[in-house]
């Protein structure tokens, strides 16, 4: 039997969306443009951005010109592909829905005329001059041509998106495009497995797992892999760990001051900010898998501590524990790294009577010096 995992939701954990970090894709959703989206969808990923789509909660019951509007209005950023307008099938119809949307985009950039907040948009069209034809007013803007091929989309992409104030990374598009082969054979296993139908959010998951083992994309706190030993071996700017008195395990410390680093990429630390807040919340650590990873430790006679062990492993899967005990007193602490949330863990400590001493990190604040 299939062992079930809990799922990533749009917004949350691993998928947190923040409005500077986030590109609006406006572009065919049809089999033959397929590899070019998905090729625009890994190299946003890539470059440190969330991609957004009309389709990405799927929603049914709201029109479709409301869910482009929403997730528009919720990007600082939009690429628009006007590669496709031109005549198509028996009746030589053009489809102008690309256009409309671009016209979205730029009423979106005169709403919010702020520098620091305004949306900004790149529109790609043919190679050529063709779009001067049906959409004439793109001329003084000067948008990059490509002849329609994932090789040539990437690079327009990721050299526009580099130059974006948000931006915080970007690896170079020749090791993007040496990777998105395996993403997109990745999907495609996927989407056969989904009937055709794969949720967006596991395309993301899928970018960002496949992005992170290939070293393109630096993990933020909130989907890190990152040891406590390592994290107190390494020096970071904004977080460290720390042993309190009686402590078994290291307590996460968050310095809530900029770090003083020089040439400190604009958009770091919102970002930043923005997982310390989702770890505070969820007392955990979201692994790209979905899993969770947080200490426990726990004080209480010992008949109780081993049901609870017992417990946890069958309950939980939980590994790795260390004991201690003494005169029919003990205390267990691991790191545990699963899909059972902190919650759950200190419900079961609880109904044993037992004491928690740690269940989730504990956020010791250090403001300014």
């Amino acid at each position: 039997m299939a062992k079930s995992v809990s799922r990533e939701h749009l917004g949350k954990g691993t998928l947190k969306l923040t409005r500077e970090l986030s590109v609006f894709v406006n572009c065919p959703f049809d089999e033959e443009y397929g590899k070019v989206f998905d090729a625009i969808v890994f190299a946003c990923v890539c470059c440190g951005f969330r991609p957004r789509v009309a389709f990405e909660t799927g929603t049914a019951s709201s029109p479709r010109t409301n869910r482009i509007a929403h997730a528009l209005m919720e990007s600082k950023y939009s690429v628009h592909d006007l590669s496709r307008c031109r005549g198509e099938g028996d009746e030589n119809l053009a489809r102008f829905n690309m256009p409309l949307e671009l016209g979205m985009a730029m009423l979106e950039q005169l709403r919010s005329p702020e520098s620091d907040t305004r949306h900004d948009w790149l529109a790609v069209v043919p190679e050529g001059h063709g779009y001067k034809k049906f959409v004439s007013d793109l001329s003084g803007f000067d948008p990059p041509g490509y002849g329609g091929e994932p090789d040539a989309m990437v690079p327009v992409v990721m050299a526009w998106l580099a130059t974006r104030p948000d931006a915080v990374q970007t690896p170079k598009p020749s090791e993007v495009l040496a990777v998105l082969p395996v993403f997109q054979d990745a999907l495609t296993k996927a989407r056969a497995e989904w009937g055709g139908r794969l949720p967006w959010t596991d395309v993301l998951v899928l970018a960002i797992e496949i992005a992170s083992s290939a070293d393109l994309i630096h993990r933020f706190p909130s989907d890190s892999t990152l040891q406590s030993n390592e994290a107190a071996s390494t020096p970071d700017p904004a977080i460290a760990s720390s042993f309190q008195p009686g402590d078994r395990l290291p307590r996460l410390m968050i310095r809530l001051k900029e770090p003083a680093v020089v040439n400190m990429p604009r958009g770091y630390m919102p970002r930043l900010m923005s997982h310390i807040q989702e770890i505070a919340t969820e007392k955990a650590i979201r692994m790209p898998d979905g899993s969770r990873k947080y200490p426990v430790h726990i004080r209480g006679p010992e008949n109780q501590l081993r049901s609870f062990c017992r417990e946890a492993i069958e309950l939980f899967a939980a590994s790795g524990m260390c004991t201690e005990n003494s005169e029919g007193q003990g205390e267990v602490w691991f790191e545990y790294i699963g899909h059972a949330p902190p919650a759950a863990m200190r419900t079961l400590a609880v109904r044993y009577s037992l004491q928690i001493v740690q269940c989730g990190p504990t956020f010791l604040v250090d403001g300014p010096s």
